[in-house]
């Protein structure tokens, strides 16, 4: 009798909990991201599952982030930015997938397969990490110093000022006014990348605190991702961990990512993404490889007008890829490499081209390749030198 009061009693006070006003911001929370999660495994799961746990990470996230950022960006644009709309798209996205697997055209994956391989996932990789001493002692090491910084930043208040004066005040501006600009600044401006994926963050609570952790992801997807590319070029687990736990504590990869600073690290996370993908396209040829690097490269696109410069080489990968899946493909696929290669344009650009497109259809020029100078501003061209020796 008094084990049963106990449960009511307890049931009482989780639901009271529950339905309290602090908490129903991060109700609404894990219901948004939970909208964008089980849409973005559907969708996965129809490109076509692989045999490697990391591939199902990274591409279930790219297709979340991908998605969270073009249902936000669009409707903004056009000045119908609210987290009502927002709620509502997340919605019509799943139901969409939910109608095309009603009518056949996409299929429900095995819920209960999805648990086994996420376990067996996480059994891998708790194996990995314990296998050699020299993989326990980085593991506890990295640990440390990621709880350090996530304990700093969660007491503290950020600590860039392009952080707090244009990032973060940009996603404020948004979520107060419900538009978008498709250029941010007159003279120069970030693409739309980073304060959209603050924005998201804003929406149920009205303050930075959890908006000030979502860099956390590309944090984690470029260190997933740095695992996957020694694991491609044939490193050892050990090493190849031993490898990605480093990437983890760079203190400028680490701290600028987690304290909400500038959006380099949502750069360098969704590049060793992309470049994870690229890779594994030039290794194995795959039109679901070819779509989740599209989406990366949106990813990449829309960090930062810096990614410019680092998509040079991506580009001479994928095009190396892509013509190899060509000759072994032959002539009657022809047509079909050509639409490949148009999705690998098209996307990036729909997902985080937005405003380069613009500056390159108003001025005829595309940043940071093209020299504009004004009073208040100077935007340098592109030097080879300084991109090799300057911070």
């Amino acid at each position: 009798m008094k084990k049963k009061i106990g449960v009511y009693l307890g049931t009482l006070l989780v639901i009271g909990t529950l339905i309290s006003p602090p908490f129903h911001g991060y109700l609404l929370f894990f219901f948004m991201n939970g909208l964008v999660l089980v849409n973005a495994v559907i969708i996965y799961h129809n490109l076509g599952i692989s045999s490697r746990y990391l591939d199902d990470i990274l591409g279930i996230s790219v297709i979340a982030l991908s998605q969270i950022t073009v249902t936000q960006l669009y409707p903004g644009l056009f000045g119908y930015l609210s987290l009502t709309q927002v709620v509502l798209t997340q919605m019509g996205c799943l139901g969409l997938t939910l109608i095309a697997v009603w009518i056949g055209w996409m299929r429900l994956p095995d819920w209960q397969a999805c648990l086994t391989r996420g376990q067996m996932a996480i059994q891998e990789a708790t194996g990995v990490c314990s296998s050699h001493v020299v993989g326990v002692i980085a593991c506890v090491v990295t640990g440390f110093a990621f709880v350090f910084v996530f304990a700093v930043s969660a007491l503290n208040p950020p600590i860039s000022i392009d952080g707090i004066f244009f990032h973060l005040m940009q996603a404020v501006y948004w979520l107060q006014t419900g538009y978008i600009p498709i250029k941010l600044e007159v003279a120069f401006a970030y693409p739309h990348g980073n304060p959209l994926i603050y924005l998201w963050g804003l929406y149920p609570f009205h303050h930075d605190f959890i908006a000030r952790f979502t860099q956390i992801p590309f944090i984690l997807l470029g260190v997933f991702a740095s695992y996957g590319i020694c694991r491609i070029l044939d490193m050892s687990r050990t090493l190849s961990l031993v490898t990605a736990l480093a990437v983890l504590t760079m203190p400028a990869y680490l701290a600028n990512g987690i304290a909400l600073t500038d959006p380099d690290t949502q750069m360098a996370g969704a590049f060793l993404v992309s470049l994870y993908f690229a890779l594994s396209l030039a290794r194995s040829y795959r039109f679901s490889t070819v779509i989740l690097l599209a989406l990366a490269l949106g990813q990449l696109l829309s960090a930062k007008y810096n990614s410019v410069y680092y998509g040079v080489p991506l580009v001479l990968l994928i095009i190396y890829a892509w013509a190899l899946g060509l000759k072994e493909a032959g002539s009657a696929r022809f047509v079909s490499f050509i639409g490949h290669g148009f999705l690998l344009f098209i996307i990036p650009i729909s997902v985080g081209g937005v405003a380069y497109v613009y500056e390159f259809f108003l001025s005829q020029t595309m940043y940071p390749f093209g020299g504009t100078y004004s009073p208040s501003i100077t935007r340098p061209s592109f030097s080879l030198w300084l991109f090799f020796t300057s911070p």
